[in-house]
């Protein structure tokens, strides 16, 4: 998969601008899907976070760590495209952990019981140099 950012409205931006409420960068590590969330995740994001998450899970076996360093909120709504994209994975015997260190955000997943349900990466592959 090539490496890719995408806004709200699906814009390609390489590299990510700031966001308004949400951006979508996908890229590749050392055969690693890493899809950086940016922003906001709630029910405004939610359709876009699950249609890219469907994207990188939707053939083979995946490895996706979801990046929520830069992300600022999660609400219910934002929840949903991280659990369905973990299932897709797991189906398809693949693995898709977390990147987290927001107290915040570490505490709506386990009180939306999502952890330890979900594996939390403490850093991401550093990318080799060719």
């Amino acid at each position: 998969m090539a490496d890719t950012c995408r806004g709200p409205a699906g814009r390609r931006r390489i590299p990510p601008t700031p966001p308004d409420y949400g951006s979508i960068c996908t890229l590749t590590v050392q055969g690693l899907t890493v899809v950086q969330l940016h922003g906001e995740i709630d029910l405004a994001t939610a359709g876009l976070v699950t249609a890219h998450l469907d994207q990188v899970t939707g053939s083979g076996r995946p490895r996706i760590v979801v990046d929520l360093r830069q992300v600022g909120f999660v609400d219910a709504g934002g929840l949903d495209p991280l659990v369905r994209a973990r299932r897709r994975a797991l189906r398809r015997g693949g693995e898709l952990a977390l990147l987290c260190t927001d107290p915040r955000i570490l505490r709506t997943l386990r009180l939306a019981g999502l952890l330890p349900g979900f594996p939390l990466a403490m850093t991401l592959p550093r990318p080799s140099v060719d």
